[in-house]
C-alpha cells in the first residue's frame, strides 16, 4: 500500500509539472504570435502610409492651374451640374449629345443629384467634369461627362445596372481614346460610386434596349409653389387639414412620441391652387417627413374645397422632386392634369389622381 501511494503521489507530480510546462510553453507561444502580429501590422501600416499620399497631398494633385484667360472662361462652369443649363449655348451641345436619352427627363433635365464640377486635366488637356445620378437611385443610374469649351464638344457616358453589373449608352459618341480620357477623370474623383474601369469595361446598349420612348414637351399652364406648413401665411388652413389628415390616416401621435418620431405642422408642404375652375382654392398637401417618406419618395394628397369643406383625393405617386411639380393646360374629368417627378402626367379618373402619361419639363 505504502508503495502504490507513493507512486501515486509521483505519478501527479510529474502529471502536475508536464502541465506547467505545457502550459508555459502554450502561452510563450501566444506571446510570440501576438508579437509577430503586431510587427506585420506595423509593416503594413508602414507600406499603406508610403504608398497613400495625405489628404493634403490629394487636394494638391486634384488642383489644376489656370492662365488668367482659361479662369474666365472655365469659372461659369463649376457650378452645380443643373445650373450648366442656364448657359443656352451649353444646354444646345447638351441637349445634341444626349439624343434618345434626351427623353429620359431627369437626365435631360438634369434633375438629379451631384456635386460641384470640377477641372481635370488628362494628357495635357482641360475639361470640365460633370458627374451627376438618379434622386433615389443613385448607386444604379448615373451619368458621367467630360466638357470642352475649346473644343465645344461634350462626351460621356450613362451608366444604368443590368443583370448585376453596369451597362453604358454613349453621350456624345465618343471615340475608345475619349472613353480612356473619361475613364482617367473618373479615376481622380474620389467620390465616384463606381471603379475608373467600369466605363471601358460596362457592356454597351442601346436607347432602344432600355425601351425609352420619344417624348413630348409638358403642357404646363404654371408652376405650382409650396409653402411650409408652420408659415404664417398659411396656419389656419394648414392646422385644419392637419387635423383631418391625421384623423383620415388613423395616425397615433402618442405612439409615434413613444417610437420617438413625430408628425408636426413644419412637416408638410402646402400649396393653393384651383384644380376644377370653381374658383375656389383647393389644396396640395405634402407630407415631408422622414416618418412617411422613403427611397421612393414622400406621399402627397389633394383637398377639394367644397363651400369650405375639404374632401381629400389621395395622389398614386410618391413625389421624388418637389421643385416639379406643376398643373398642366389639360384637363380630365373636369379636374386639371398635374406633371410631378419632372415627367409624369397624373389624371384624375373620378376617384384619385393616377398616371395617365409622360411629357418633358423644357
Amino acid at each position: 500500500k505504502k508503495y502504490i501511494s507513493l507512486i501515486l503521489i509521483l505519478y501527479m507530480a510529474l502529471s502536475l509539472n508536464l502541465n506547467s510546462c505545457s502550459s508555459e510553453k502554450e502561452e510563450k507561444e501566444s506571446k510570440e504570435k501576438v508579437k509577430q502580429e503586431e510587427v506585420h501590422k506595423k509593416e503594413e501600416k508602414e507600406k499603406s502610409t508610403a504608398e497613400t499620399p495625405s489628404s493634403k497631398e490629394k487636394k494638391e494633385e486634384e488642383k489644376v492651374k489656370l492662365t488668367k484667360e482659361e479662369k474666365d472662361i472655365y469659372k461659369k462652369y463649376l457650378g452645380y451640374p443643373w445650373e450648366l443649363l442656364k448657359d443656352k449655348k451649353f444646354k444646345n451641345l447638351y441637349i445634341k449629345a444626349l439624343g434618345e436619352l434626351g427623353n429620359i427627363p431627369w437626365i435631360r433635365n438634369i434633375s438629379a443629384v451631384g456635386g460641384k464640377n470640377k477641372i481635370v486635366s488628362i494628357n495635357g488637356k482641360k475639361y470640365v467634369y460633370i458627374t451627376f445620378c438618379k434622386p433615389h437611385f443613385c448607386d444604379t443610374e448615373m451619368v458621367y461627362l467630360l466638357f470642352s469649351p475649346d473644343e465645344k464638344k461634350i462626351f460621356g457616358v450613362y451608366l444604368i445596372e443590368s443583370d448585376y453589373d453596369f451597362a453604358k449608352i454613349p453621350i456624345g459618341k465618343p471615340s475608345e481614346e475619349e472613353l480612356k480620357v473619361l475613364a482617367e477623370a473618373v479615376k481622380k474623383d474620389i467620390n465616384s460610386f463606381v471603379n475608373a474601369e467600369v466605363i471601358l469595361s460596362a457592356k454597351n446598349l442601346k436607347p432602344e434596349d432600355l425601351g425609352i420612348k420619344k417624348l413630348k414637351p409638358c403642357p404646363i399652364l404654371k408652376k405650382v409653389q409650396f409653402t411650409t406648413g408652420n408659415d404664417e401665411s398659411v396656419k389656419s388652413i394648414t392646422e385644419k387639414i392637419y387635423n383631418k389628415f391625421i384623423k383620415e390616416q388613423d395616425i397615433n401621435l402618442e405612439e409615434l412620441k413613444k417610437l420617438g418620431l413625430s408628425l408636426e405642422a413644419k412637416d408638410f408642404l402646402i400649396a393653393t391652387v384651383n384644380l376644377n375652375s370653381d374658383r375656389a382654392e383647393d389644396l396640395v398637401f405634402i407630407v415631408n417627413s422622414s416618418y412617411m417618406c422613403g427611397t421612393g419618395g414622400c406621399p402627397a394628397f389633394i383637398y377639394i374645397n367644397k363651400r369650405n369643406k375639404y374632401k381629400s383625393i389621395d395622389v398614386s405617386v410618391l413625389l421624388q422632386n418637389m421643385d416639379y411639380f406643376y398643373l398642366s393646360k389639360t384637363k380630365t374629368n373636369g379636374y386639371r392634369d398635374l406633371i410631378v417627378n419632372d415627367e409624369l402626367i397624373l389624371k384624375y379618373n373620378g376617384k384619385k389622381y393616377v398616371v395617365g402619361g409622360r411629357c418633358y419639363v423644357q
